[in-house]
């Protein structure tokens, strides 16, 4: 996803809109394997998103992780965010 995302074409309004709500809509999922990807998202993708982005929506949304009930999702979370 990175590499579309700096594709010419795309950039941060396309992740902005396109690619953060699909990956926000995932800390909602049953299986912490799906919410997992709101953290590897953060890890790889966050540089292409805009300030207002990551400081309003993927901020929150990994800091939740934190309080995951499972432990998987908290370790991430304290390695990497």
């Amino acid at each position: 996803m990175a590499q579309i995302a700096s594709t010419p074409g795309y950039g941060q309004p396309w992740a902005d809109e396109t690619l953060l709500p699909i990956v926000l809509a995932l800390t909602e999922e049953k299986s912490y394997l799906m919410r997992a990807v709101v953290l590897q998202f953060a890890i790889g993708l966050a540089a292409l998103l805009s300030s207002n982005a990551l400081e309003t929506k993927l901020l929150p949304a990994a800091l939740q992780m934190a309080a995951d009930r499972v432990p998987n999702l908290r370790m991430v979370n304290d390695t990497h965010i």
